[in-house]
Protein backbone atom coordinates (compact mmCIF):
# COMPACT_ATOMS: atom_id res chain seq x y z
CA UNK A 1 0.00 0.00 0.00
CA UNK A 2 1.40 3.48 -0.99
CA UNK A 3 2.32 5.44 1.84
CA UNK A 4 0.41 8.91 2.25
CA UNK A 5 2.73 11.77 2.24
CA UNK A 6 2.24 15.63 2.92
CA UNK A 7 3.56 18.09 1.40
CA UNK A 8 5.97 19.14 4.43
CA UNK A 9 7.44 15.74 5.07
CA UNK A 10 7.72 13.95 1.67
CA UNK A 11 11.20 14.71 0.45
CA UNK A 12 12.37 17.39 -1.80
CA UNK A 13 13.00 16.10 -5.12
CA UNK A 14 14.13 19.19 -6.44
CA UNK A 15 17.03 19.35 -4.17
CA UNK A 16 18.05 15.62 -4.86
CA UNK A 17 17.90 16.93 -8.61
CA UNK A 18 20.45 19.59 -7.84
CA UNK A 19 23.00 17.46 -5.46
CA UNK A 20 22.74 14.77 -8.27
CA UNK A 21 23.44 17.46 -11.14
CA UNK A 22 25.76 19.12 -9.26
CA UNK A 23 26.76 18.38 -5.80
CA UNK A 24 27.74 14.37 -6.19
CA UNK A 25 30.82 15.59 -7.94
CA UNK A 26 32.17 17.98 -5.37
CA UNK A 27 31.72 15.89 -2.40
CA UNK A 28 34.68 13.45 -2.38
CA UNK A 29 34.04 9.50 -2.15
CA UNK A 30 33.02 6.53 -4.29
CA UNK A 31 29.63 6.64 -5.49
CA UNK A 32 29.52 6.53 -9.16
CA UNK A 33 28.36 4.50 -12.27
CA UNK A 34 24.59 5.35 -12.00
CA UNK A 35 24.66 3.62 -8.60
CA UNK A 36 23.37 7.29 -7.13
CA UNK A 37 20.41 6.94 -9.33
CA UNK A 38 19.80 3.43 -8.17
CA UNK A 39 20.02 4.28 -4.13
CA UNK A 40 18.05 6.92 -4.38
CA UNK A 41 15.00 5.57 -6.78
CA UNK A 42 15.38 2.39 -4.00
CA UNK A 43 14.91 5.18 -1.07
CA UNK A 44 11.88 6.52 -2.65
CA UNK A 45 9.95 2.86 -3.61
CA UNK A 46 10.69 2.13 -0.05
CA UNK A 47 8.69 5.36 1.21
CA UNK A 48 6.05 5.02 -1.69
CA UNK A 49 5.36 1.07 -0.51
CA UNK A 50 4.69 2.53 2.77
CA UNK A 51 7.67 1.52 4.92
CA UNK A 52 8.72 4.45 7.60
CA UNK A 53 12.34 4.38 9.29
CA UNK A 54 15.34 5.88 9.35
CA UNK A 55 18.23 5.83 6.96
CA UNK A 56 21.96 5.70 8.31
CA UNK A 57 25.17 4.82 7.12
CA UNK A 58 28.38 3.38 8.46
CA UNK A 59 31.75 5.00 6.94
CA UNK A 60 30.27 8.46 5.83
CA UNK A 61 34.10 10.47 4.53
CA UNK A 62 32.34 13.72 3.18
CA UNK A 63 29.32 12.46 3.05
CA UNK A 64 28.72 11.50 -0.84
CA UNK A 65 26.31 8.53 -0.57
CA UNK A 66 25.04 9.76 2.95
CA UNK A 67 23.29 13.27 1.07
CA UNK A 68 21.31 10.48 -1.02
CA UNK A 69 20.07 9.33 2.02
CA UNK A 70 18.96 12.66 3.73
CA UNK A 71 17.17 14.09 0.26
CA UNK A 72 15.66 10.55 -0.04
CA UNK A 73 14.21 10.61 3.91
CA UNK A 74 10.77 12.11 4.95
CA UNK A 75 11.52 14.87 7.22
CA UNK A 76 9.76 13.14 10.25
CA UNK A 77 12.38 10.32 9.29
CA UNK A 78 16.13 9.83 11.49
CA UNK A 79 18.91 9.98 9.96
CA UNK A 80 22.27 8.79 11.80
CA UNK A 81 25.75 8.93 10.18
CA UNK A 82 28.31 6.54 12.24
CA UNK A 83 32.03 7.23 11.49
CA UNK A 84 35.30 8.75 13.36
CA UNK A 85 35.82 11.45 11.06
CA UNK A 86 39.51 12.16 11.70
CA UNK A 87 42.47 11.87 9.59
CA UNK A 88 44.52 9.08 10.10
CA UNK A 89 48.20 8.01 8.78
CA UNK A 90 46.69 4.23 7.11
CA UNK A 91 44.19 6.42 5.48
CA UNK A 92 45.01 6.74 1.56
CA UNK A 93 45.53 10.57 0.28
CA UNK A 94 42.63 10.18 -1.83
CA UNK A 95 40.28 9.69 1.77
CA UNK A 96 41.35 12.97 3.19
CA UNK A 97 40.69 15.28 4.69
CA UNK A 98 37.89 14.22 7.06
CA UNK A 99 35.88 15.93 9.77
CA UNK A 100 32.99 16.80 10.95
CA UNK A 101 32.99 20.19 10.06
CA UNK A 102 33.11 19.33 6.28
CA UNK A 103 30.15 16.90 6.32
CA UNK A 104 28.26 18.93 8.38
CA UNK A 105 29.30 21.94 5.53
CA UNK A 106 28.27 19.65 2.68
CA UNK A 107 24.78 18.97 4.67
CA UNK A 108 24.39 22.35 5.29
CA UNK A 109 24.71 23.03 1.28
CA UNK A 110 23.02 20.34 -0.45
CA UNK A 111 20.33 19.16 2.18
CA UNK A 112 19.74 22.71 4.06
CA UNK A 113 16.29 21.15 5.36
CA UNK A 114 17.35 18.14 6.65
CA UNK A 115 16.07 16.89 9.99
CA UNK A 116 16.54 14.46 12.66
CA UNK A 117 20.32 13.64 11.65
CA UNK A 118 22.95 12.64 13.98
CA UNK A 119 26.49 12.52 13.81
CA UNK A 120 28.05 10.08 15.22
CA UNK A 121 32.02 10.62 15.80
CA UNK A 122 32.95 6.99 16.65
CA UNK A 123 34.11 4.00 15.38
CA UNK A 124 31.12 1.73 14.65
CA UNK A 125 32.45 -1.24 16.57
CA UNK A 126 31.64 1.40 19.88
CA UNK A 127 28.38 2.73 18.65
CA UNK A 128 25.39 0.45 20.74
CA UNK A 129 22.60 -0.55 18.07
CA UNK A 130 20.35 0.10 20.79
CA UNK A 131 21.51 3.69 21.50
CA UNK A 132 20.92 4.56 17.48
CA UNK A 133 17.42 3.05 17.65
CA UNK A 134 16.61 5.07 20.66
CA UNK A 135 17.29 8.34 19.21
CA UNK A 136 16.71 7.97 15.29
CA UNK A 137 14.19 4.48 15.12
CA UNK A 138 15.00 1.49 13.23
CA UNK A 139 15.99 1.80 10.19
CA UNK A 140 15.24 0.98 6.99
CA UNK A 141 17.83 1.64 4.61
CA UNK A 142 21.54 0.87 6.12
CA UNK A 143 24.73 1.71 4.08
CA UNK A 144 27.94 -0.65 5.66
CA UNK A 145 31.17 1.69 4.19
CA UNK A 146 33.29 1.39 7.09
CA UNK A 147 36.42 0.11 7.69
CA UNK A 148 37.25 -3.11 4.83
CA UNK A 149 38.93 -5.62 7.35
CA UNK A 150 37.16 -8.93 7.45
CA UNK A 151 36.82 -8.73 11.75
CA UNK A 152 35.44 -5.39 11.34
CA UNK A 153 32.98 -5.92 7.98
CA UNK A 154 31.42 -8.99 10.05
CA UNK A 155 30.73 -7.09 13.05
CA UNK A 156 29.08 -3.99 11.25
CA UNK A 157 27.05 -6.58 9.07
CA UNK A 158 26.22 -8.00 12.70
CA UNK A 159 25.41 -4.24 14.18
CA UNK A 160 22.99 -3.87 10.98
CA UNK A 161 20.96 -6.73 11.39
CA UNK A 162 20.02 -5.55 14.83
CA UNK A 163 19.40 -1.77 13.59
CA UNK A 164 17.39 -2.95 10.65
CA UNK A 165 13.09 -2.61 10.32
CA UNK A 166 12.36 -6.19 8.73
CA UNK A 167 11.45 -4.97 5.90
CA UNK A 168 14.71 -2.76 5.48
CA UNK A 169 17.62 -3.10 3.26
CA UNK A 170 21.33 -3.22 3.51
CA UNK A 171 23.81 -1.21 1.12
CA UNK A 172 27.32 -3.12 1.12
CA UNK A 173 29.84 -2.04 -0.50
CA UNK A 174 33.22 -2.97 -2.31
CA UNK A 175 31.53 -6.56 -2.36
CA UNK A 176 33.12 -7.41 -5.56
CA UNK A 177 36.31 -5.29 -4.85
CA UNK A 178 39.30 -6.93 -5.67
CA UNK A 179 41.30 -4.81 -3.35
CA UNK A 180 39.39 -5.22 -0.17
CA UNK A 181 38.83 -9.36 -0.15
CA UNK A 182 38.07 -9.19 3.69
CA UNK A 183 34.29 -7.24 2.75
CA UNK A 184 33.87 -10.32 0.85
CA UNK A 185 34.62 -13.01 2.81
CA UNK A 186 33.11 -11.19 6.20
CA UNK A 187 29.54 -10.48 4.15
CA UNK A 188 29.54 -14.41 2.93
CA UNK A 189 30.16 -15.96 6.60
CA UNK A 190 27.42 -13.44 7.74
CA UNK A 191 24.95 -14.80 4.66
CA UNK A 192 25.92 -18.39 5.48
CA UNK A 193 25.31 -18.41 9.14
CA UNK A 194 21.88 -20.35 9.24
CA UNK A 195 20.13 -18.12 10.97
CA UNK A 196 20.74 -15.57 8.94
CA UNK A 197 17.34 -13.61 7.41
CA UNK A 198 19.00 -11.87 4.54
CA UNK A 199 19.28 -12.30 0.57
CA UNK A 200 20.92 -10.47 -1.85
CA UNK A 201 18.35 -9.03 -4.31
CA UNK A 202 20.09 -6.45 -6.49
CA UNK A 203 23.75 -5.25 -7.90
CA UNK A 204 24.56 -1.83 -8.71
CA UNK A 205 28.08 -0.70 -9.59
CA UNK A 206 30.16 -1.06 -6.68
CA UNK A 207 27.05 -2.20 -4.27
CA UNK A 208 25.51 -5.39 -3.24
CA UNK A 209 22.00 -4.86 -1.60
CA UNK A 210 20.05 -7.00 1.13
CA UNK A 211 16.85 -7.84 2.32
CA UNK A 212 14.31 -10.33 3.81
CA UNK A 213 13.09 -12.63 0.92
CA UNK A 214 9.74 -10.95 0.58
CA UNK A 215 10.74 -7.27 1.01
CA UNK A 216 13.28 -8.08 -1.61
CA UNK A 217 10.75 -9.78 -3.92
CA UNK A 218 9.26 -6.59 -3.58
CA UNK A 219 12.03 -4.03 -3.94
CA UNK A 220 13.33 -5.90 -7.33
CA UNK A 221 9.34 -5.43 -8.67
CA UNK A 222 10.10 -1.59 -7.74
CA UNK A 223 13.34 -1.17 -9.29
CA UNK A 224 12.46 -2.88 -12.39
CA UNK A 225 9.40 -0.21 -12.72
CA UNK A 226 11.54 2.89 -11.59
CA UNK A 227 15.15 2.08 -13.80
CA UNK A 228 13.93 -0.36 -15.78
CA UNK A 229 16.20 0.47 -19.02
CA UNK A 230 18.92 0.08 -16.76
CA UNK A 231 18.37 -3.44 -16.01
CA UNK A 232 20.90 -5.92 -17.28
CA UNK A 233 20.07 -9.55 -16.45
CA UNK A 234 19.08 -11.81 -13.35
CA UNK A 235 20.95 -14.57 -11.78
CA UNK A 236 21.26 -16.52 -8.67
CA UNK A 237 23.63 -15.78 -5.64
CA UNK A 238 23.16 -17.77 -2.38
CA UNK A 239 20.34 -19.54 -3.67
CA UNK A 240 18.60 -16.23 -4.17
CA UNK A 241 17.49 -14.65 -7.52
CA UNK A 242 18.71 -11.07 -8.03
CA UNK A 243 18.67 -8.30 -10.77
CA UNK A 244 22.16 -6.76 -12.02
CA UNK A 245 21.54 -3.10 -13.31
CA UNK A 246 23.98 -0.95 -15.12
CA UNK A 247 24.09 2.28 -15.99
CA UNK A 248 25.63 4.18 -18.89
CA UNK A 249 29.19 5.37 -18.00
CA UNK A 250 29.03 9.79 -18.07
CA UNK A 251 32.39 10.49 -16.37
CA UNK A 252 34.10 13.13 -18.15
CA UNK A 253 36.93 10.27 -19.38
CA UNK A 254 34.04 8.65 -21.35
CA UNK A 255 32.93 11.78 -22.68
CA UNK A 256 36.04 12.86 -24.41
CA UNK A 257 37.00 9.19 -25.34
CA UNK A 258 33.54 9.55 -27.36
CA UNK A 259 34.52 12.89 -28.40
CA UNK A 260 38.23 11.25 -29.74
CA UNK A 261 36.25 8.56 -31.31
CA UNK A 262 33.63 11.02 -32.93
CA UNK A 263 37.02 12.94 -34.67
CA UNK A 264 39.18 9.99 -34.93
CA UNK A 265 36.90 6.69 -36.02
CA UNK A 266 39.34 3.69 -34.57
Amino acid sequence: MNASLSETSAPNRAALDRYLRHGLRQVKGWVSGGTERFISELSLAQIEAGLKGSVGEIGVHQGKLFLLLLLTKRQDEGAFAIDPLENQPYNLAINQPRGVDILKGHIAQWAPDATRVEIIKAYSTAVQPDDVIEKSGRARLLSVDGAHHEDVVIKDMEWADRVLEPNGVIIVDDFFNSQYPGVCAAVCRFLLRPDCRFKPFAISPGKLYLAEAEAGLAMRAAMKQRLGRYFGRSTTMFGSELDIYRFPDTSWKAKLKKAIKRVLPI
